[in-house]
């Protein structure tokens, strides 16, 4: 399942950060082994362009 930590429209000419700290997951009744992967979509859109890409992390298996 996704776990939606945070959204932030991005503003033409600006920096745009989004800091996320001290995350915890807790995860009951799993019958299996479970992968963390962090990872960012980032959509730009203009009247003359639209581009989106997408960054992944390493998988953490716990």
């Amino acid at each position: 399942a996704e776990v939606a930590m945070t959204e932030k429209d991005m503003i033409p000419g600006k920096l745009i950060q989004t800091v996320i700290r001290d995350f915890h997951l807790k995860i009951n009744t799993c019958t299996g082994p479970v992968s963390i992967r962090q990872f960012t979509y980032v959509i730009a859109t203009s009247p003359e362009v639209d581009d989106m890409g997408a960054v992944f992390g390493d998988p953490t298996w716990l």
